[in-house]
């Protein structure tokens, strides 16, 4: 069927010719509507009831017009529930069709139709009441679409600065920065190594990523790692030239990544950004940018140019990656894989997705709502393949809080490691060499004797349990009953590769590899 609007502006531009001079000039651009007001919204465990404006701007819009407020996946996400939630909308205080767009990919949209014309200037309000709470800490971060021809072709709204809704913000942490040094003279520090800014799929500026992350976050190594194909090679020189600004030698590390897939999901860490620019048109195209165009549309995703794999073997003097956590479904990766990465030192045991240590295991990641098609492994499985592979955790934060995320069922997820110096080449050598561990959030020192039989762990927390787990099968054995702090645990060496679990009773958890490679 054609377009109207196309229609109107052939039949206007006929009329012009036949008239001559004195006709009507060019028709009235369509118009578009801008967000200019989001309200209500709430603690996260209370019920939704929030109300979207949006005024029509530059003209008129046509009748067809359909305005969609919905909610991406860091908040409803693949958990979304439409519930007993109430939709209605009104146009300049008259009442419009609205509902409940059916629920696809675990997301719903409020939906608003235009039946009739609506004049610029016209606000137009979009109200959802009663919908439940998400059950998944975060921000609410309402996405706005509007296709005026009424199909499946959307565009996300630009809104007024600032407009948005935002839980209230934790205050700033008062604790104190103090400097632990290990048996071996290194520093410990911990790091946030994957998470996303708005130019993917999560929220704000990569400047204010790192900001976040060195002020509020509390942590000495950031990463920003967002989604190769969402970035175009202006948005990907943005998130490079963010790190560089951020990266202060000797107090904060901020690293240039990206989370791509190869076998699966892999996140790539570039430790040397002039490197990374000496290479030209760095980005993606040819395809939709977003998750909600690809999935709940039907759009092709972009593609990253060069392909990562190339990328990364152009680079793999200042490159390492790792899996992303391995059991979710969707974003996982299958061990063993069809070939090892330039780089591949370490596994990402948890996140806010929880833990991929194995599928029962505490805090595991829930394949509910998600591809089960998607490949999938635990980490032992990465550990029978390489029982020298570090363990990492990460927030793979999507609400602009790296450090300190509150997206995800279980918020969290942090590396510890020791480095010699704080700088990029301190950090690369460090996840080179094993000195990592992994936590869910909190700040546990697990620091390993030279030769990994021997295991020492300070923290606030009090010590549950430490066991010893055999990667190939999965049999435990406990090391040292809980309450120990700060003495030597003696770690025996097991064939076929293993790693230590540590339970604290405040219910968090460490995992570190006592197996480290040997030095090059």
């Amino acid at each position: 069927m054609a377009r109207p609007t196309l229609a109107i502006i052939a039949a206007v531009a006929v009329l012009g010719l036949l008239v001559g001079c004195d006709g009507p000039a060019d028709p009235p651009p369509p118009g578009a509507p801008v967000v200019t007001a989001v309200r209500g919204g709430g603690p996260d465990d209370a019920s939704l009831d929030l109300t979207v404006v949006v005024a029509a701007q530059g003209g008129p819009l046509e009748a067809e017009g359909v305005l969609l407020v919905g909610f991406p996946h860091w908040y409803y996400g693949m958990r979304g529930s439409t519930g007993q939630a109430d939709v209605s909308a009104r146009a300049g205080g008259v009442a419009l069709p609205a509902r409940r767009r059916p629920a696809e990919y675990g997301r719903w949209y409020a939906e608003a139709r235009l039946d009739r014309a609506v004049p610029a200037g016209t606000e137009i309000e979009v109200r959802v009441t009663r919908a439940p709470p998400p059950g998944v800490p975060g921000e609410l971060y309402p996405l706005v679409l509007f296709d005026a021809q009424g199909g499946d072709d959307p565009v996300a709204l630009e809104g007024v600065p600032g407009v948005m809704i935002t839980p209230a913000e934790r205050p700033a942490s008062r604790a104190k920065r103090t400097v632990h040094r290990t048996a071996s003279g290194r520093t410990v520090i911990f790091a946030d190594l994957h998470g996303h800014s708005g130019l993917s799929d999560g929220r704000g500026s990569p400047a204010g990523y790192f900001a976040f992350a060195r002020r509020r976050g509390r942590v000495r190594v950031a990463a920003l790692s967002d989604h190769d194909w969402q970035l175009t090679p202006r948005e990907f020189e943005q998130l490079v030239k963010a790190a560089d600004e951020a990266n202060v030698p000797g107090e904060f590390v901020a690293l240039p990544a990206l989370e791509i897939n190869v076998h699966g999901h892999e996140v790539a860490w570039f430790f040397d950004s002039g490197a990374l620019r000496s290479l030209s048109h760095l980005g993606a195209g040819g395809g939709v940018g977003t998750i909600w165009q690809e999935t709940d549309f039907g759009g092709t995703p972009a593609r990253f140019s060069p392909r990562p794999r190339e990328l990364i073997l152009r680079l793999r003097t200042s490159t390492l990656t790792a899996s992303h956590t391995t059991l979710a479904r969707g974003m996982g990766t299958a061990a063993p894989r069809r070939g090892k990465l330039p780089g591949e030192r370490c596994v990402e045991i948890y996140s806010a997705h929880g833990s991929s240590e194995c599928a029962d295991c505490a805090r595991a990641v829930s394949s509910e709502g998600t591809d089960e098609d998607g490949p999938v492994s635990d980490v032992r499985s990465h550990l029978i393949r390489d029982p020298t592979l570090c363990l990492l955790a990460a927030g793979d934060s999507h609400d602009g809080r790296p450090g300190d995320t509150r997206w995800g069922p279980y918020p969290g997820g942090l590396t510890g490691m020791e480095v010699d110096e704080i700088t990029r080449m301190g950090v690369l050598e460090a996840m080179r060499a094993g000195r990592t561990w992994a936590t869910t959030g909190g700040r546990p020192i697990l620091e390993l004797g030279e030769d990994g039989r021997r295991l020492r762990i300070s923290s606030d927390a009090a010590v549950a349990e430490v066991v010893l787990v055999a990667a190939r099968t999965g049999s435990e054995r406990t090391l040292a009953p809980g309450r120990r702090r700060a003495e030597w645990i003696d770690v025996p060496r097991v064939p076929g590769g293993s790693y230590v679990r540590v339970r604290f009773e405040d219910g968090s958890l460490a995992w570190i590899n006592p197996r480290r490679p040997e030095p090059r």
